[in-house]
């Protein structure tokens, strides 16, 4: 089913499409709180008229044909058992409820995720996926041409899914733009569903199978790497039900690989999902960084760079940052704002509910509270975060949460 998306649709349009259901609205880009530290906050829920949420959000950027500018999409899903779209662009925000718009199954899991692709000759596309209640892998796309939903499970033929899914692309050597979503299985098994224009169609690999590697627990995280003096890579990463930190590598010789980054470097166990992200720092090349929580709340760090060896460190002790809140997931990523250069950001809710922030610089770390930065309200779920640069705003870190009564809260800045 494809249901069209009119780029600059009118307020009349708009409210006309909310009498249907699709509640949408278009407001100006930014309503910034509390701007003097350059971190400012916005309550997103009641900006632009959004459903509450029940559960983290998740951001992505898009640049769909036609489109002059890049625009930014938040995903989550809502108290009523839908997904929700908060679009922001030059001309403003606008939310959608996509279940009601594409009549697809409701999710069966409260975390969302959405990604880009660019696949040689498609569309390019954004992309959200989830599990829904029939344990089934389900993707929304959108392109120039409208919203479409897929039963990937069902065009696969892959098995259950017992986790969210995550998806991301990689341009691998010799490849071209693969775009991958990763999910654990009933089994425990880590399945990679992937599609691209040598394939002709989406496909299923059983990673822990390619590998030999250890069950997993939770929801596997990934991304993509190009290391000084090796090939781009991608890398999934799992917490094993030994609560080790486990990889899953794919790039030179073309197949899967596997490691216990965990006994490699002696590292404390994890006490949640790792979350793996990339910095680029002058004359250091790239950098693999991987961050956790342990079994004590404190953030602990794996990275490998030029060398080729992992090392491990305890940000929480090193710069005597906030423990992390029981069950919280830890979000990592870069940004290379002007004048900054590359930025490694770790964010986390602290066990007082603020949000915080550990910043990587060749310097060293900082922390921060973003909390008391921009004067945002605590938080009931881990902060994700993602970066826009908007037609005429610039760059911005963009970072999202649900307050106490699940209202979307934004802090944004960072330059």
């Amino acid at each position: 089913m494809i249901i069209k998306e009119r780029a600059g649709a009118t307020r009349g349009t708009l409210v006309a499409a909310a009498a249907l259901g699709l509640s949408a609205a278009l407001l100006p880009p930014t309503a910034p709180v509390a701007a003097a530290t350059g971190w400012s906050y916005a309550n997103l829920s009641t900006f632009i008229g959004a459903p509450v949420a029940h559960g983290p959000q998740w951001g992505f950027t898009t640049r769909l044909a036609g489109e002059s500018s890049e625009g930014g999409r938040v995903v989550y899903f809502t108290t009523t058992g839908h997904i929700q779209e908060l679009t922001v662009g030059p001309g403003g925000w606008r939310s959608t409820d996509l279940t009601a718009l594409t009549k697809s199954p409701p999710p069966g899991d409260p975390h969302i995720y959405g990604f880009r692709t660019e696949i040689s000759g498609e569309s390019p596309a954004g992309r959200v996926v989830y599990r829904g209640y029939d344990n089934h892998i389900h993707e929304l796309s959108v392109t120039h041409n409208g919203w479409h939903h897929a039963d990937l499970t069902a065009l696969t033929g892959a098995p259950a899914a017992a986790s969210a899914p995550f998806g991301y692309t990689t341009r691998l050597d010799g490849q071209g733009q693969v775009a991958r979503v990763v999910y654990r299985t009933s089994a425990n098994r880590i399945q990679e569903l992937s599609i691209s224009t040598a394939a002709g169609g989406w496909r299923s690999t059983d990673l822990t199978a390619a590998t030999g590697a250890p069950q997993a627990a939770g929801i596997p995280y990934a991304f993509t790497a190009h290391l000084p003096g090796d090939t781009p890579s991608a890398r999934v990463v799992y917490q094993t039900t030994a609560g080790h930190v486990q990889e899953l590598t794919y790039g030179r010789l073309n197949r899967w690989f596997t490691a216990d980054l965990s006994q490699i470097t002696k590292a404390p166990p994890a006490a949640g999902a790792p979350f793996g992200y990339v910095t680029d720092f002058a004359g250091q090349g790239q950098a693999a960084r991987i961050v956790y929580r342990t079994g004590t709340g404190h953030l602990q760090e794996l990275v490998v760079g030029r060398t080729g060896y992992w090392s491990t460190a305890n940000l929480t002790t090193l710069i005597g940052a906030p423990a992390a809140a029981p069950g919280a997931p830890v979000h990592g990523y870069a940004t290379a704002f002007p004048g900054q250069g590359s930025v490694g950001r770790v964010v986390y809710r602290t066990v007082s509910g603020s949000i915080h922030e550990l910043a990587v610089r060749p310097t060293g770390w900082t922390s921060t509270s973003l909390s008391g930065a921009s004067g945002a309200p605590g938080g009931s779920a881990a902060p994700t975060a993602f970066v826009t640069d908007l037609a005429g705003h610039g760059p911005g870190a963009r970072i999202l949460y649900p307050n106490g009564i699940g209202q979307v809260i934004e802090i944004a800045g960072g330059r």
